[in-house]
C-alpha cells in the first residue's frame, strides 16, 4: 500500500551508508518488501531505531497494527548476542539488513 516515512533524514542517512559500503541494492529490496507486504493492503510506517543504520517498523491494517518488528542493520563481528542490535539473530553472520518481528 505504502510506505510512511517518520524521519526522512535518517532514511536518507542509511541510504548513504549502504551506498558507500555496496549495500544500496539489498537495502532497497528490505524496504520494497515492507513497502508491498501481504500483496499491498497494508501501510508500513518506519520509525529511526537506536540501534545504527536500522529502523522501526508497524505495519498497519485498516488503522490497525498487523505486525511490528525491525529492520536491523548488522556489520561484520556482531555476534548475535544482541548489541547493539539488541536483538538475537542464527545463521549467517553477513554484514546487511535484517527484518525482525
Amino acid at each position: 500500500m505504502s510506505l510512511k516515512i517518520i524521519d526522512t533524514r535518517h532514511l536518507a542517512a542509511t541510504r548513504t551508508f549502504a551506498e558507500t559500503v555496496g549495500l544500496r541494492g539489498p537495502l532497497e529490496e528490505k524496504l520494497a518488501w515492507l513497502e508491498h507486504f501481504r500483496d499491498d493492503s497494508c501501510e508500513c510506517v518506519l520509525y529511526p531505531d537506536h540501534s545504527p543504520h536500522s529502523f522501526y517498523f508497524e505495519l498497519m491494517l485498516d488503522g490497525r497494527r498487523l505486525m511490528n518488528g525491525g529492520l536491523l542493520f548488522y556489520n561484520y563481528g556482531d555476534t548475535g548476542s544482541g548489541m547493539p542490535q539488541l536483538s538475537v539473530r542464527t545463521g549467517d553472520l553477513n554484514r546487511g539488513w535484517e527484518i525482525h518481528t
